[in-house]
């Protein structure tokens, strides 16, 4: 069953207080974007957060793993309860966020 949009409406009035949150369609279901950076996709009416050490710290004891479509790495399957905790919401993604983001490369010694 693909994700309605009626449950994409839900998602941003859940998620609404995050800054830089947004959907975007893709393949019939939805990429889960945070300033840019893919952090989750739902699939089938289920919001996927993928793994990274931060959102492991925050939802490994709470919430199942699962896969967003065949072939896909293991992603965190969230239910309405942690959805709905605005606070637990806005830690996940600032912390996959922080996972996520390709880190600078320090800058090599010029050669002479």
């Amino acid at each position: 069953m693909a994700t309605s949009k009626d449950f994409i409406l839900y998602l941003q009035d859940c998620l609404g207080h995050v800054r830089g949150l947004r959907f975007k369609a893709m393949f019939g279901e939805y990429a889960m974007y945070a300033n840019e950076i893919v952090v989750g996709l739902v699939c089938d009416q289920t919001v996927f957060i993928k793994v990274t050490e931060g959102t492991g710290a925050l939802l490994a004891a709470r919430v199942k793993l699962g896969h967003p479509y065949k072939g896909a790495k293991p992603a965190f399957m969230l239910t309405e309860g942690e959805l709905e905790d605005n606070d637990l919401m806005a830690q996940v993604v600032v912390a996959a966020l922080r996972d996520l983001v390709p880190k600078a490369k320090p800058a090599g010694k010029k050669r002479k």
